[in-house]
């Protein structure tokens, strides 16, 4: 864990964050992913132009397409 004395402060441009270390491992592995995952993935049921991550609010508000599916 770093301490406070050693912490980095990162600016929100490119340039600053360029400057931050990559571990040697990350480098070597030429390959990466992101998976955002969440509970509401699984029945992830909306109408089209809705949000899957508000199941449990259709749920809860007794919409009908998603009671139904």
């Amino acid at each position: 864990m770093a301490r406070l004395s050693q912490a980095q402060t990162y600016q929100p441009t490119w340039e600053s964050l360029d400057k931050r270390p990559v571990p040697q491992w990350y480098r070597d592995a030429k390959f990466g992913i992101f998976i955002h995952w969440g509970v509401y993935s699984v029945p992830g049921y909306r109408v089209k132009g809705q949000y899957s991550e508000w199941y449990q609010n259709g749920l809860n508000t007794g919409d009908t397409a998603t009671i139904n599916y």
